[in-house]
């Protein structure tokens, strides 16, 4: 379809104003895809030819062929090449999260991808799903009326002085993440059908007065931690990160801007040490003219840069503080100014309140750089100078230290308006600068923010303490083991992805470790801290459970408090309400058990005192490993050796389960210590699985792999078991832990145990 014989007449220009289209239709015709608008004054139609997938836009037509189906859907995100081909992805639902001076803002929730040519599909493809999930992660934010790219400053300086609206010439480009998959709407000025998207951090909170927090994150350079350290050569580092403060009363609108981002400098940081040395390039010319790169596109933005450094000089940062600090003071730019701040120096001992020095030292130039103040429309004064604030991975010191800014500056700003600030508004300011932080953490290194308790409650805490040390390990497995896909999915929706067949394997073997998952995990830790008093967070993990009949797998977030374990279920991956949840106290664990569940797979199953029977859960690691599940494992072990002592009877086997008929890993031991964790109530029978436990070839062929964890068991408690076996010795049950492989199989455990797949220990209540 020839595009310049159908364009509109009501072309737009990249210089004039536009509002998005705000609800569109895609009707899917066996030959193409047509594109509506909910816009009575609109006569636009895009088009796709289904057979060559190229684009036009003519006016309202109704194609003369059958009609096969149609989407409503918010917005267009844009167009992305998968292994099928081309695909258009939409916005299929959005969240509103905020009022921003009138203008509603909306964060993604869900997307859809619809194939641009009549393809077999043949379901979600590996890295449909990372970009899927990177889009549904809760970090991607738009506006129909407002420009979200550019601060108050930036909009107040257009020629129109209208702060509503989009100019496309305008659009800040380093925060514009769908972009590239514009391309040819750009080409051909069809802007009306593009939403600009950011991605990052909103959240508005409206009292007597408008208070807002908004960070946006830059497209270039974009990544997770280890993989993306430094700059290139183009002078764009890593997790940069432009900040807003925003104040909006009756009559004015108060503006202050900060900005973060790793050290401008060719470095990287690799390994599998807990903290490896950071290592630098030892081209000091190409060090220094990467850096002049850098801040000549700083200074263009914003006039007047002042660096704060919050790294250590002393230790593995050392050489990386001084490098920074020299190279900064070779520009000898006078826009340029440097600020030494040692903070782990300073706050030693964690004693958080000395950081608030940086602010107290440097007074005088947070009253010099100001903040930008529009009064009736008229820009009453400007910010002066932005404050570029790092630390090694420019996320906890960072965001800290930019809140300590942040609350300096709104003090003054409410000060000049004769506005007092109460207890209710310091705590909500402390929780938005937190959240902040916690959310572009979590997009660089997958975890929470360190420190944030002090951010948020403005003291250390024992239960901060605790989150910090599991977030800290947490970001280890999850930099080394799970950011390579994490990274693929960036890349892929940048348009900086190059195909290959090492990733193909990779996908393959190791599963998709999401954005989800971390949003999830982030939701259920929220709601426990709610309901928590005495409690606090050691560890958490997103885990496969497996239950039903047909031993389906239920993706799960399994919590470890100082008190309980809590098995946790959202209504989908990546939810944001927990809907339901079930605690499972520390002192009532009977053992853990670890082995092979399939091929693929291993298992562990966590056994629990229930009053008048034993629980089960059986849980498998997202990537099938047996080393996180024993991890796992020795975690809740020594939280209950903790809190219970070494005496608590706690047992843990670990041992290949192998596929033989009626072969079991729970041998006589395994019984008898959990019928003395049981007490000796006389409503518990053990039902022992299989006759293989009278096996003594069995016995003796595997008795050495089992822990030894007691070394001697009653003999009454022995006569119990071998009177039980004599009982039930007709039945043959399969191994809980393996795949039933016949119906007879499945018959035979309906017989004791009632419902097909379930696991069971075997313990049941006696029939009077």
């Amino acid at each position: 379809m020839d595009t310049e014989d159908t364009q509109p007449t009501n072309q737009l220009q990249s210089d004039d104003l536009y509002f998005p289209y705000q609800s569109l239709s895609i009707n899917i015709y066996p030959s193409m895809i047509c594109i509506h608008t909910s816009d009575v004054t609109s006569t636009e139609t895009l088009v796709i030819d289904s057979k060559t997938g190229e684009l036009s836009v003519i006016p309202h037509f109704a194609p003369e062929e059958e009609l096969t189906e149609v989407i409503v859907v918010d917005a267009l995100y844009g167009f992305v090449e998968l292994e099928g081909g081309m695909f258009i992805v939409v916005i299929k639902s959005k969240d509103f999260v905020g009022d921003l001076a009138g203008d509603h803002v909306y964060r993604i929730s869900d997307v859809q991808f619809i194939p641009c040519r009549n393809i077999d599909k043949g379901g979600y493809s590996k890295r449909e799903k990372l970009v899927r999930d990177l889009l549904e992660s809760g970090d991607f934010y738009f506006s129909y009326t407002r420009d979200l790219t550019n601060t108050i400053a930036r909009l107040s300086s257009r020629a129109d002085g209208n702060s509503n609206g989009f100019v496309y010439s305008q659009i800040e480009d380093r925060f514009f993440w769908n972009r590239s998959m514009l391309s040819e709407f750009e080409r051909n000025k069809w802007y009306r059908f593009v939403v600009p998207v950011i991605r990052g951090f909103f959240q508005v909170i409206a009292d007597s007065f408008d208070f807002c927090v908004i960070s946006r994150r830059s497209k270039y350079r974009a990544g997770t931690r280890y993989r993306t350290r430094g700059a290139d050569q183009n002078g764009d580092v890593a997790n940069y990160v432009e900040t807003e403060q925003i104040l909006y009363t009756f009559n004015s609108i108060s503006s202050f801007v900060q900005i973060r981002g790793s050290i401008p400098l060719m470095w990287e940081q690799y390994g599998r040490k807990y903290t490896p040395v950071p290592k630098i390039n030892s081209e000091s010319s190409l060090n220094q003219k990467v850096l002049n790169y850098h801040f000549q596109e700083q200074l263009r933005i914003y006039d007047h840069i002042i660096c704060v450094s919050l790294l250590d000089t002393n230790g593995i940062e050392k050489e990386l503080a001084s490098s920074f600090k020299n190279y900064v003071q070779n520009e000898e730019n006078n826009y340029i100014g440097y600020i030494e701040f040692d903070f782990h120096h300073v706050t030693r001992g964690n004693n958080m309140k000395k950081a608030n020095k940086i602010v107290t030292q440097n007074e005088d130039l947070l009253q010099d750089i100001g903040w930008t103040l529009i009064e009736k429309d008229n820009i009453a004064s400007h910010q002066k100078m932005v404050i570029r604030t790092n630390c090694l991975d420019c996320l906890d010191r960072t965001n800290l230290v930019q809140s300590l800014f942040a609350r300096w500056v709104i003090r003054k700003q409410l000060q000049s308006l004769n506005i007092n600030i109460d207890k209710k508004f310091n705590k909500l300011f402390k929780s938005v600068w937190a959240d902040n932080g916690d959310f572009v953490s979590r997009q660089y290194a997958g975890t929470r923010a360190l420190k944030g308790d002090y951010t948020r409650t403005g003291k250390t805490t024992t239960k901060g303490l605790m989150r910090d040390g599991v977030n800290s390990m947490s970001r280890y497995m999850i930099n080394n083991f799970k950011d390579k896909a994490r990274q693929m999915a960036i890349d892929l929706l940048l348009g900086n992805y190059k195909y290959s067949t090492e990733d193909d394997e990779y996908l393959y073997a190791q599963g998709i470790w999401s954005e989800s998952h971390y949003r999830s995990m982030e939701t259920c830790i929220s709601k426990m801290e709610e309901i928590w008093h005495e409690e606090y967070l050691v560890n958490q993990w997103y885990m496969y459970f497996i239950s039903g009949k047909k031993n389906r797998t239920k993706e799960r977030v399994l919590i470890l408090s100082n008190k309980s374990l809590y098995h946790i279920y959202l209504q989908k991956r990546g939810a944001r309400e927990v809907k339901s949840w079930k605690r499972l106290p520390l002192g009532n664990l009977l053992g853990i058990q670890i082995g092979r569940y399939s091929k693929n797979r291993n298992a562990m199953v966590i056994f629990l005192n229930a009053g008048n029977f034993i629980e089960e859960y059986l849980y498998t690691s997202l990537d099938y490993e047996i080393e996180p599940l024993n991890y796992i494992r020795s975690q809740i072990q020594n939280s209950v050796e903790t809190n219970f002592g070494k005496e608590h009877p706690f047992l843990y086997i670990q041992r290949p389960i192998k596929k033989k008929k009626n072969f079991t890993i729970h041998d006589r031991t395994c019984y008898e210590t959990l019928q003395d964790s049981v007490t000796d109530d006389s409503s518990y029978t053990i039902l022992p699985l299989g006759n293989s436990i009278r096996n003594e070839e069995s016995e003796s062929s595997d008795s050495g792999s089992i822990e030894d964890t007691q070394s001697e068991s009653s003999e009454s408690s022995q006569s119990s078991v071998e009177e039980t076996i004599e009982n039930i010795e007709q039945y043959q049950v399969p191994n809980p832990l393996v795949k039933r492989r016949s119906s007879n199989e499945f018959r035979k455990s309906n017989q004791i145990f009632g419902e097909r797949g379930k696991f069971s220990l075997g313990i049941q209540r006696k029939k009077n």
